[in-house]
Order: C-alpha cells, then sequence, then structure tokens
C-alpha cells in the first residue's frame, strides 16, 4: 500500500508540474535575430576603405514577433579590415572579406545571424551584392 501511495504521489507532482508552470514566457524568449543591411541582400555587400554603414539586427521570438527590446552583440571575424561598433556601425578599415556577426545577448540560446563585406578599395563599390560563402556564415 505504502509503494502505491508514493506512485500516486509521483504522478500528481508530475502533472502539477505541466500545469502550473511560472518559468519565464519561452514564447517572448528570442529565437531567430537577422541582420538587414544596406543594400538588403540575402548573401552580404561590399564597403570602400574609410567607408561606414549602420546595420540593423531585427530580433524575433518563436511567434515571429519582433523584440524591439532585445539586447544584440556584435562583431567581426577581422578588426584589422573592419571594425563593428556596439549599436552595429561598421567601418571599412583595409582590404578583406569579413563577416559580422550579431548575437542576442541575455539568453541561454545561441541565437546569432552573420553578414559578408567585402572591404574594397574606396571608390570601387559600394552596397553590392557578393556570395556569402565560407565559415562563419549564419
Amino acid at each position: 500500500m505504502r509503494m502505491v501511495f508514493s506512485i500516486l504521489l509521483l504522478g500528481a507532482a508530475v502533472e502539477g508540474c505541466s500545469a502550473t508552470n511560472t518559468g519565464p514566457d519561452l514564447a517572448r524568449s528570442p529565437a531567430s535575430v537577422q541582420i538587414v543591411d544596406p543594400a538588403h541582400s540575402c548573401c552580404g555587400f561590399g564597403l570602400g576603405v574609410g567607408g561606414s554603414v549602420q546595420l540593423t539586427a531585427v530580433v524575433e521570438d518563436a511567434a515571429g514577433d519582433t523584440l524591439k527590446d532585445a539586447a544584440v552583440g556584435w562583431s567581426s571575424t577581422d578588426t584589422t579590415r573592419l571594425v563593428v561598433d556596439s549599436v552595429g556601425t561598421v567601418t571599412a578599415k583595409s582590404l578583406g572579406h569579413v563577416y559580422v556577426r550579431a548575437n542576442v545577448l541575455n539568453t541561454s540560446l545561441e541565437v546569432v545571424d552573420s553578414v559578408s563585406i567585402d572591404v574594397m578599395q574606396a571608390g570601387v563599390g559600394s552596397a553590392r551584392s557578393v556570395p556569402n560563402v565560407g565559415a562563419g556564415a549564419g
């Protein structure tokens, strides 16, 4: 009889947990981030040495709703060629191919996106689409 009573209590505890979830609202947790570049390209773009451009990161939850107050961190794969500040402004420093990465902060999940940027001679081209290939592509 004691064993049956313990099993019934365990079953009630498990059922109670699923019915009364008081944890964080998972539907409002960041599920995706997308970098929006000035060319609105799917692959990346080119930027002349010395040029700057503002990137934007759009963070959405699992339902596809935009999370406007989500904190985003920015980084560059090669800061000798291109730097990015804390608000997503990139500045081209020297020729080469670089990825800029946006990651959602303050979440236990890894929610990231990256965009490919070709740093070119000043005046050669700006905001033109280039293929997004290689490691680090989001």
